[in-house]
Protein backbone atom coordinates (compact mmCIF):
# COMPACT_ATOMS: atom_id res chain seq x y z
CA UNK A 1 0.00 0.00 0.00
CA UNK A 2 1.23 3.44 -0.94
CA UNK A 3 0.46 5.60 2.12
CA UNK A 4 0.13 9.37 1.75
CA UNK A 5 0.42 11.25 5.05
CA UNK A 6 -0.42 14.82 6.02
CA UNK A 7 -2.78 15.20 3.08
CA UNK A 8 -4.24 18.62 2.36
CA UNK A 9 -6.24 19.97 -0.58
CA UNK A 10 -3.21 20.27 -2.89
CA UNK A 11 -2.19 16.64 -2.29
CA UNK A 12 -5.57 15.44 -3.51
CA UNK A 13 -4.76 16.31 -7.10
CA UNK A 14 -1.47 14.39 -6.96
CA UNK A 15 -3.12 11.30 -5.48
CA UNK A 16 -5.87 11.26 -8.08
CA UNK A 17 -3.39 11.73 -10.93
CA UNK A 18 -0.84 9.21 -9.62
CA UNK A 19 -2.65 6.26 -8.05
CA UNK A 20 -6.44 6.58 -8.07
CA UNK A 21 -8.52 4.55 -10.51
CA UNK A 22 -12.24 3.80 -10.59
CA UNK A 23 -11.46 0.35 -9.16
CA UNK A 24 -9.26 1.52 -6.28
CA UNK A 25 -9.84 0.40 -2.70
CA UNK A 26 -8.29 2.89 -0.31
CA UNK A 27 -7.65 3.84 3.30
CA UNK A 28 -9.14 7.16 4.39
CA UNK A 29 -9.93 9.17 7.52
CA UNK A 30 -13.42 10.63 8.00
CA UNK A 31 -12.26 13.11 10.63
CA UNK A 32 -13.17 10.70 13.41
CA UNK A 33 -12.15 7.27 12.19
CA UNK A 34 -9.94 5.41 9.75
CA UNK A 35 -11.88 3.42 7.21
CA UNK A 36 -11.73 1.38 4.02
CA UNK A 37 -13.57 2.69 1.00
CA UNK A 38 -14.13 2.67 -2.72
CA UNK A 39 -16.27 4.48 -5.29
CA UNK A 40 -19.95 3.62 -4.92
CA UNK A 41 -20.15 2.30 -8.51
CA UNK A 42 -17.06 0.09 -8.13
CA UNK A 43 -18.71 -3.34 -7.94
CA UNK A 44 -15.38 -5.18 -7.82
CA UNK A 45 -14.11 -2.96 -5.03
CA UNK A 46 -17.29 -3.42 -3.01
CA UNK A 47 -17.15 -7.18 -3.43
CA UNK A 48 -13.50 -7.12 -2.34
CA UNK A 49 -14.38 -5.21 0.84
CA UNK A 50 -17.21 -7.64 1.66
CA UNK A 51 -14.75 -10.50 1.18
CA UNK A 52 -11.95 -8.92 3.25
CA UNK A 53 -14.30 -8.17 6.13
CA UNK A 54 -16.03 -11.57 5.90
CA UNK A 55 -19.22 -9.56 5.95
CA UNK A 56 -22.77 -10.45 4.92
CA UNK A 57 -23.58 -8.49 1.77
CA UNK A 58 -27.13 -7.93 3.03
CA UNK A 59 -25.93 -5.39 5.62
CA UNK A 60 -25.19 -2.50 3.26
CA UNK A 61 -22.55 0.21 3.70
CA UNK A 62 -22.34 3.85 4.72
CA UNK A 63 -22.06 6.20 1.74
CA UNK A 64 -19.95 9.33 2.12
CA UNK A 65 -20.93 12.33 -0.01
CA UNK A 66 -19.23 15.69 -0.41
CA UNK A 67 -21.98 17.93 1.02
CA UNK A 68 -25.53 17.95 2.36
CA UNK A 69 -26.94 19.05 -0.99
CA UNK A 70 -26.02 15.61 -2.33
CA UNK A 71 -28.15 13.99 0.38
CA UNK A 72 -31.03 16.32 -0.44
CA UNK A 73 -30.69 15.33 -4.11
CA UNK A 74 -30.31 11.57 -3.58
CA UNK A 75 -32.93 10.99 -0.87
CA UNK A 76 -36.51 10.31 -1.96
CA UNK A 77 -38.48 11.92 0.86
CA UNK A 78 -37.17 14.42 3.40
CA UNK A 79 -39.31 16.59 5.66
CA UNK A 80 -38.45 20.11 6.82
CA UNK A 81 -37.45 18.63 10.19
CA UNK A 82 -35.22 16.11 8.44
CA UNK A 83 -33.46 18.84 6.48
CA UNK A 84 -32.89 21.03 9.54
CA UNK A 85 -31.33 18.09 11.37
CA UNK A 86 -29.04 17.43 8.40
CA UNK A 87 -28.06 21.12 8.30
CA UNK A 88 -27.23 21.03 12.01
CA UNK A 89 -25.10 17.89 12.22
CA UNK A 90 -23.44 17.51 8.84
CA UNK A 91 -20.63 17.53 8.09
CA UNK A 92 -20.14 15.49 11.23
CA UNK A 93 -20.19 12.13 12.94
CA UNK A 94 -23.85 11.36 12.24
CA UNK A 95 -25.05 8.77 9.73
CA UNK A 96 -28.55 9.13 8.29
CA UNK A 97 -30.59 6.26 6.88
CA UNK A 98 -33.08 7.59 4.33
CA UNK A 99 -35.29 6.26 1.56
CA UNK A 100 -33.36 6.23 -1.70
CA UNK A 101 -34.36 4.65 -5.01
CA UNK A 102 -31.45 6.06 -7.05
CA UNK A 103 -29.93 3.11 -8.99
CA UNK A 104 -26.43 4.45 -8.32
CA UNK A 105 -26.71 2.94 -4.83
CA UNK A 106 -28.25 -0.45 -5.72
CA UNK A 107 -25.14 -2.30 -4.56
CA UNK A 108 -25.15 -0.71 -1.10
CA UNK A 109 -28.86 -0.08 -0.49
CA UNK A 110 -30.79 -2.07 2.09
CA UNK A 111 -34.55 -2.50 1.65
CA UNK A 112 -34.78 0.70 -0.40
CA UNK A 113 -32.72 2.77 2.04
CA UNK A 114 -29.19 4.16 2.00
CA UNK A 115 -27.04 5.31 4.93
CA UNK A 116 -25.45 8.70 4.12
CA UNK A 117 -22.89 10.84 5.89
CA UNK A 118 -20.87 13.96 5.02
CA UNK A 119 -17.42 13.36 6.56
CA UNK A 120 -15.95 15.91 8.95
CA UNK A 121 -12.62 15.83 7.11
CA UNK A 122 -12.92 18.56 4.41
CA UNK A 123 -9.97 17.11 2.51
CA UNK A 124 -11.85 13.84 2.07
CA UNK A 125 -14.91 15.79 0.90
CA UNK A 126 -12.68 17.51 -1.64
CA UNK A 127 -11.37 14.12 -2.77
CA UNK A 128 -14.95 12.83 -3.22
CA UNK A 129 -15.72 15.90 -5.28
CA UNK A 130 -12.65 15.47 -7.46
CA UNK A 131 -13.28 11.80 -8.27
CA UNK A 132 -16.88 12.77 -9.05
CA UNK A 133 -18.37 9.92 -7.05
CA UNK A 134 -19.70 9.20 -3.58
CA UNK A 135 -17.67 6.55 -1.78
CA UNK A 136 -18.64 3.71 0.50
CA UNK A 137 -16.95 3.66 3.89
CA UNK A 138 -16.66 1.04 6.59
CA UNK A 139 -14.43 0.20 9.54
CA UNK A 140 -11.21 -1.74 9.15
CA UNK A 141 -11.92 -5.11 10.75
CA UNK A 142 -13.23 -8.56 10.08
CA UNK A 143 -16.86 -9.11 10.94
CA UNK A 144 -17.32 -9.72 14.66
CA UNK A 145 -14.07 -8.01 15.72
CA UNK A 146 -13.45 -4.50 17.02
CA UNK A 147 -12.47 -1.85 14.42
CA UNK A 148 -8.73 -1.25 14.08
CA UNK A 149 -7.84 2.38 14.81
CA UNK A 150 -4.05 2.29 15.03
CA UNK A 151 -2.38 3.42 11.80
CA UNK A 152 0.83 1.46 12.46
CA UNK A 153 -1.09 -1.77 12.96
CA UNK A 154 -3.18 -1.10 9.85
CA UNK A 155 -0.06 -0.34 7.78
CA UNK A 156 1.51 -3.61 8.93
CA UNK A 157 -1.36 -6.12 9.21
CA UNK A 158 -3.87 -4.78 6.69
CA UNK A 159 -1.63 -3.31 3.99
CA UNK A 160 -2.87 -5.84 1.42
CA UNK A 161 -6.41 -4.54 1.83
CA UNK A 162 -5.65 -1.21 0.15
CA UNK A 163 -4.31 0.10 -3.15
CA UNK A 164 -3.29 3.30 -1.34
CA UNK A 165 -4.03 5.25 1.82
CA UNK A 166 -4.67 8.89 2.73
CA UNK A 167 -4.14 10.35 6.21
CA UNK A 168 -4.95 14.06 6.64
CA UNK A 169 -3.04 16.72 8.50
CA UNK A 170 -3.76 16.93 12.23
CA UNK A 171 -6.07 19.93 11.90
CA UNK A 172 -8.50 17.74 9.94
CA UNK A 173 -8.68 15.03 12.63
CA UNK A 174 -11.35 15.81 15.23
CA UNK A 175 -11.53 12.45 16.99
CA UNK A 176 -9.95 9.04 16.83
CA UNK A 177 -11.91 5.81 16.79
CA UNK A 178 -15.24 7.50 17.57
CA UNK A 179 -18.09 5.66 15.89
CA UNK A 180 -20.83 7.72 14.30
CA UNK A 181 -24.34 7.76 15.68
CA UNK A 182 -26.69 6.14 13.16
CA UNK A 183 -30.30 7.30 12.92
CA UNK A 184 -33.14 6.49 10.59
CA UNK A 185 -35.30 9.20 9.04
CA UNK A 186 -37.65 6.64 7.52
CA UNK A 187 -41.10 7.01 9.12
CA UNK A 188 -39.93 9.55 11.68
CA UNK A 189 -36.77 9.64 13.81
CA UNK A 190 -35.30 6.43 15.22
CA UNK A 191 -31.92 5.49 16.68
CA UNK A 192 -30.14 2.54 15.10
CA UNK A 193 -26.82 2.94 16.93
CA UNK A 194 -25.72 5.54 19.45
CA UNK A 195 -22.18 6.69 18.84
CA UNK A 196 -20.33 9.91 19.64
CA UNK A 197 -23.50 12.07 19.47
CA UNK A 198 -26.11 11.28 22.16
CA UNK A 199 -29.49 10.35 20.73
CA UNK A 200 -31.39 12.42 23.32
CA UNK A 201 -29.64 15.52 21.93
CA UNK A 202 -30.58 14.60 18.37
CA UNK A 203 -34.18 13.95 19.39
CA UNK A 204 -34.40 17.35 21.10
CA UNK A 205 -32.91 19.08 18.06
CA UNK A 206 -35.29 17.25 15.72
CA UNK A 207 -38.32 18.51 17.62
CA UNK A 208 -37.16 22.10 18.10
CA UNK A 209 -33.87 23.31 16.57
CA UNK A 210 -31.78 25.52 18.85
CA UNK A 211 -30.55 29.04 18.04
CA UNK A 212 -27.49 29.85 20.20
CA UNK A 213 -26.25 33.40 20.84
CA UNK A 214 -22.64 34.08 21.84
CA UNK A 215 -20.94 37.11 23.36
CA UNK A 216 -17.95 37.69 25.66
CA UNK A 217 -19.30 37.15 29.17
CA UNK A 218 -22.87 35.99 28.49
CA UNK A 219 -24.14 38.66 30.88
CA UNK A 220 -25.07 41.64 28.65
CA UNK A 221 -25.73 41.14 24.93
CA UNK A 222 -26.30 37.43 24.32
CA UNK A 223 -28.86 37.14 27.19
CA UNK A 224 -30.81 40.04 25.66
CA UNK A 225 -30.85 38.18 22.33
CA UNK A 226 -31.74 34.86 23.98
CA UNK A 227 -34.70 36.22 25.93
CA UNK A 228 -35.99 38.42 23.13
CA UNK A 229 -36.04 35.44 20.79
CA UNK A 230 -37.67 33.24 23.45
CA UNK A 231 -40.44 35.82 23.72
CA UNK A 232 -40.91 35.91 19.95
CA UNK A 233 -40.92 32.11 19.77
CA UNK A 234 -43.69 32.05 22.37
CA UNK A 235 -45.75 34.77 20.69
CA UNK A 236 -45.37 33.33 17.18
CA UNK A 237 -45.63 29.67 18.24
CA UNK A 238 -42.39 28.79 16.43
CA UNK A 239 -40.85 25.32 16.77
CA UNK A 240 -37.43 26.62 17.79
CA UNK A 241 -35.50 27.06 21.01
CA UNK A 242 -33.24 29.91 22.13
CA UNK A 243 -30.18 29.89 24.41
CA UNK A 244 -26.95 31.80 24.95
CA UNK A 245 -23.37 31.26 26.04
CA UNK A 246 -20.09 33.20 26.32
CA UNK A 247 -16.36 33.04 25.91
CA UNK A 248 -15.60 33.61 29.61
CA UNK A 249 -16.64 31.94 32.87
CA UNK A 250 -19.80 30.23 34.12
CA UNK A 251 -22.12 31.39 36.85
CA UNK A 252 -22.27 35.19 36.50
CA UNK A 253 -25.67 36.86 36.89
CA UNK A 254 -27.14 38.89 34.07
CA UNK A 255 -26.10 42.55 34.13
CA UNK A 256 -28.57 44.79 35.96
CA UNK A 257 -29.04 47.05 32.94
CA UNK A 258 -29.77 44.16 30.58
CA UNK A 259 -32.25 42.68 33.05
CA UNK A 260 -33.93 46.08 33.54
CA UNK A 261 -34.37 46.73 29.82
CA UNK A 262 -35.85 43.28 29.29
CA UNK A 263 -38.18 43.73 32.26
CA UNK A 264 -39.41 47.05 30.85
CA UNK A 265 -40.60 44.99 27.88
CA UNK A 266 -42.29 42.40 30.07
CA UNK A 267 -39.48 39.80 29.96
CA UNK A 268 -38.11 38.41 33.23
CA UNK A 269 -34.49 37.23 32.86
CA UNK A 270 -33.49 37.53 36.53
CA UNK A 271 -32.70 33.81 36.82
CA UNK A 272 -30.12 33.90 34.01
CA UNK A 273 -26.58 32.70 34.86
CA UNK A 274 -23.72 32.87 32.38
CA UNK A 275 -22.37 29.75 30.69
CA UNK A 276 -18.97 29.18 29.14
CA UNK A 277 -19.13 27.87 25.59
CA UNK A 278 -18.59 24.14 25.07
CA UNK A 279 -18.43 21.86 22.06
CA UNK A 280 -21.61 20.10 23.21
CA UNK A 281 -23.52 23.41 23.26
CA UNK A 282 -22.42 24.26 19.73
CA UNK A 283 -22.97 20.76 18.35
CA UNK A 284 -26.50 20.82 19.75
CA UNK A 285 -27.26 24.12 18.02
CA UNK A 286 -28.81 24.44 14.59
CA UNK A 287 -27.63 28.05 14.25
CA UNK A 288 -24.97 29.99 16.19
CA UNK A 289 -25.02 33.79 16.15
CA UNK A 290 -22.28 35.92 17.70
CA UNK A 291 -22.33 39.57 18.74
CA UNK A 292 -18.93 40.36 17.21
CA UNK A 293 -16.65 39.12 14.47
CA UNK A 294 -14.00 38.24 17.05
CA UNK A 295 -16.42 35.85 18.77
CA UNK A 296 -16.97 34.13 15.42
CA UNK A 297 -13.20 33.92 14.93
CA UNK A 298 -12.77 32.48 18.43
CA UNK A 299 -15.25 29.69 17.72
CA UNK A 300 -13.62 28.98 14.36
CA UNK A 301 -10.26 28.62 16.08
CA UNK A 302 -11.34 26.31 18.90
CA UNK A 303 -14.23 24.51 17.18
CA UNK A 304 -13.31 24.58 13.47
CA UNK A 305 -15.46 21.57 12.63
CA UNK A 306 -18.56 23.50 13.71
CA UNK A 307 -17.76 26.83 12.07
CA UNK A 308 -20.05 26.13 9.09
CA UNK A 309 -23.08 27.14 11.19
CA UNK A 310 -21.57 30.19 12.94
CA UNK A 311 -22.40 33.76 11.83
CA UNK A 312 -22.47 37.15 13.46
CA UNK A 313 -26.02 38.29 14.21
CA UNK A 314 -25.47 41.32 11.97
CA UNK A 315 -24.10 39.19 9.14
CA UNK A 316 -26.98 36.71 9.29
CA UNK A 317 -29.42 39.59 8.87
CA UNK A 318 -27.55 41.00 5.87
CA UNK A 319 -25.64 43.76 7.68
CA UNK A 320 -22.03 44.33 8.70
CA UNK A 321 -20.26 45.46 11.84
CA UNK A 322 -20.32 44.42 15.49
CA UNK A 323 -22.78 45.05 18.31
CA UNK A 324 -20.64 46.95 20.82
CA UNK A 325 -20.29 45.60 24.34
CA UNK A 326 -22.00 47.90 26.91
CA UNK A 327 -20.44 46.06 29.89
CA UNK A 328 -19.71 48.46 32.79
CA UNK A 329 -21.02 51.39 30.73
CA UNK A 330 -24.07 53.53 31.45
CA UNK A 331 -27.69 52.74 30.62
CA UNK A 332 -27.60 54.72 27.35
CA UNK A 333 -24.98 52.35 25.94
CA UNK A 334 -27.17 49.40 26.93
CA UNK A 335 -30.14 51.01 25.21
CA UNK A 336 -28.16 51.32 21.98
CA UNK A 337 -27.13 47.65 22.11
CA UNK A 338 -30.66 46.58 23.06
CA UNK A 339 -32.22 48.45 20.13
CA UNK A 340 -29.80 46.92 17.63
CA UNK A 341 -30.31 43.41 19.02
CA UNK A 342 -34.10 43.83 19.10
CA UNK A 343 -34.08 44.95 15.47
CA UNK A 344 -31.98 41.97 14.40
CA UNK A 345 -34.14 39.55 16.38
CA UNK A 346 -37.15 40.80 14.41
CA UNK A 347 -35.20 40.08 11.24
CA UNK A 348 -34.25 36.63 12.56
CA UNK A 349 -37.88 35.83 13.38
CA UNK A 350 -38.89 36.62 9.81
CA UNK A 351 -36.21 34.23 8.58
CA UNK A 352 -37.32 31.50 11.00
CA UNK A 353 -40.92 31.92 9.87
CA UNK A 354 -39.81 31.36 6.29
CA UNK A 355 -38.03 28.18 7.40
CA UNK A 356 -41.30 26.56 8.44
CA UNK A 357 -43.46 27.54 5.45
Amino acid sequence: MKLFKNIDFKNNEKIINKVYTNESVFLHHTGFMLGIGTAVANDKGIEKIYSLKLRDSAKGFVVLVKNIEDIFNYADDLTEKDMKLIEQYLPGNLTLVVKCSNPLFDKVALNGTVAFRVPQNPVLCHFIDKINSPIISTSINRSGFEPEVDLKTISKDYKDWFDFGMVPKKQYIFGQGQASTIISLVDGLNCIREGSIPFYEIKESYGKPLVMFVCTGNVCRSPIAEYLLKDEIRKNKLDFRSASTGILQDGMVISANSASLLLLNGIDAASHLSRKVTEAQLRGSWLILTMEERHKEHLAKFFPHLSYKVFTLMEFCGDSGDIDDPYKKDIEDYKVAYKIIDDKIQCLVRILKDEVR
